[in-house]
């Protein structure tokens, strides 16, 4: 529930905004998600044993957290009325899973077969497309 509402909150909030631009909401943003991902890290240490901290899983996933900023600063731009408009900035700012996907397999160094990739290849090619499509509407 609270993810839903701050989801929302993300999406609405520049829409209102009239004296300053997404990239100096952004800021604000990336410290609340950083603060917020620290205290689960140190709640997952207390609570559960499990130093995430220590594991090298953690800061590779880093990787994958940069395509989400360069989306998410871009949706906050193109998100104002003024730009491209709430529809058309989160399409765009969705085709960050692409980098995001490859980077994480990569990164992690998972093993895919065949199979598998033609699947993933499959579903990134349908989101490009999307994108595209809506795009130009």
């Amino acid at each position: 529930m609270i993810a839903q509402i701050g989801y929302s909150l993300y999406g609405i909030f520049p829409q209102y905004t009239t004296n300053t631009d997404g990239l100096h909401m952004f800021l604000p943003q990336a410290m609340g998600m950083a603060t917020f991902g620290l205290l689960l890290g140190i709640y997952e240490v207390i609570k559960n044993h499990n130093n995430i901290f220590a594991q090298s899983v953690t800061y590779k996933q880093i990787f994958s957290g940069f395509f989400f900023a360069m989306a998410a600063l871009g949706y906050l731009v193109s998100a104002q009325p003024a730009m491209l408009g709430l529809a058309t900035g989160f399409v765009l700012s969705q085709v960050s899973i692409v980098g995001a996907t490859v980077s994480g397999i990569i990164v992690m160094k998972t093993h895919k077969t065949g199979k598998e990739w033609f699947v993933i290849s499959i579903g990134l090619v349908a989101i490009v497309a999307a994108a595209a499509v809506t795009a130009f509407i």
